[in-house]
């Protein structure tokens, strides 16, 4: 009787205990469909809470080493052997190097021949492991054994682009004109010609003069500056978001929007004494423009912008790197959205991350002491608790 008794205290507890966890960890968003439209509402809470992501330094690679055969770049990408791919927008290449760090060879080189890049702007490698890289109006394809394939013209510069499965082109870049600069999403197709320009945003008025019957536009970007983000999702899929409204869209295959991904989140005024730091470090082009050009050219949003990029992982996750006030040190702060849209972690790092990828981060940073460019992987000690998988 006492063992029975025993046993059902013990499952009473165990009983409750789950009861109380899945009470707790409730979503409190909602999911409703508009016009065809998938659309995910979250609330300023993440399901799970904060998580802070227990790092450790596994890997560096210094383009001090001249064995590395690097010298600048922002961009990086991994394949699924782990391989790590370097955008050296300095040489024009792309240099990569397997697991451990090694050098394995060089992609490309500077010049307008075939397979020779000039301006290299962006790349990644797709579902079937070629290696598309983004050029001055050019997209550039190599085979997944780093042999040229073919070249495709576009005709405007991109920020960054990417082939969809049906053929068809998307490319983010800005476009302006007498009335301003936007930021948008063009559709081209196999033969260089645009479908259509899908989705626009305005960022700012751009001041000009004339002189010498010339028209001359003066616009200076800054931390505060709103951008439009493109990149990839898993099955084909894209998603994009303007960094002044918390709204992510995900496109399907055939580039339609199929869902919306939004967060309830505050909006952050900018300071004067935000504005003014940031023109202090302008300061030097007033005796070139004048105060009133410059002052136009620094132009600031009506609010903060609230991320400054979007990264994606294998497993369709999200993870968006927040805005903070350039008057506060301090780390960066990462949204986490599962691949249904639900927000589910806040966690923060003190770098801005290029890759989160099946448990490690990857980073590219110049040191403080030698100006040396380091890319840099770290493994998340923690990946299988902050990879909860909520029913």
């Amino acid at each position: 009787m006492k063992r029975f008794l025993f046993t059902l205290i013990i499952f009473f507890f165990i009983n409750n205990s789950f009861a109380g966890s899945n009470k707790e960890d409730k979503w409190k968003g909602k999911i409703t469909y508009k016009n065809g439209i998938r659309v995910v509402e979250n609330p300023v809470l993440p399901i799970f809470g904060y998580l802070k992501l227990d790092l450790k330094e596994d890997l560096k690679i210094s383009s001090e080493e001249e064995k590395n055969h690097i010298l600048y770049g922002e961009k990086l990408e991994i394949d699924e052997k782990g391989n790590i791919y370097f955008l050296d927008m300095e040489n024009c290449t792309v240099v990569i190097f397997d697991k451990f760090g090694k050098y394995l060879k060089t992609i490309g080189r500077k010049g307008q021949g075939p397979g020779e890049l000039q301006t290299p702007r962006d790349f990644y490698i797709d579902e079937s492991g070629r290696l598309i890289v983004v050029d001055e109006r050019k997209i550039h394809i190599f085979n997944k054994e780093g042999e040229f394939q073919n070249t495709i013209s576009i005709p405007f510069s991109p920020l960054n682009a990417f082939i969809s499965k049906n053929g068809k082109i998307l490319v983010n870049s800005f476009l302006s004109s007498e009335e301003g600069r936007k930021n948008a999403i063009v559709v081209i197709d196999s033969n260089n010609q645009v479908v259509k320009t899908q989705y626009e945003f305005f960022i700012a008025k751009i001041p000009f003069r004339e002189q010498n019957g010339r028209k001359l536009f003066f616009h200076l970007s800054h931390p505060y500056t709103p951008e439009l983000y493109l990149t990839r999702l898993v099955d084909g899929k894209f998603l994009f978001g303007f960094s002044l409204d918390y709204t992510l869209y995900v496109l399907n295959q055939n580039l339609r929007i199929e869902s919306q991904i939004k967060k309830d989140e505050p909006l952050h005024s900018i300071k004067t004494i935000e504005k003014d730091k940031i023109y202090e470090e302008y300061a030097y082009l007033e005796k070139k423009w004048g105060k009133d050009v410059l002052k136009e050219a620094l132009q600031f949003p009506p609010h903060r912008p609230f991320y400054k990029g979007i990264i994606t992982d294998e497993k369709g996750w999200i993870y968006i790197v927040k805005v903070a006030s350039i008057l506060e040190e301090k780390d960066r702060f990462i949204d986490v959205f599962d691949e249904k849209g639900r927000y589910i972690y806040q966690t923060s790092l003190p770098f801005t991350p290029e890759i989160i990828k099946k448990g490690m981060v990857y980073n590219i940073e110049i040191n403080d002491e030698t100006s040396v460019l380091e890319l840099k992987r770290f493994k998340i000690l923690n990946w299988d608790r902050l990879k909860k998988i909520y029913p």
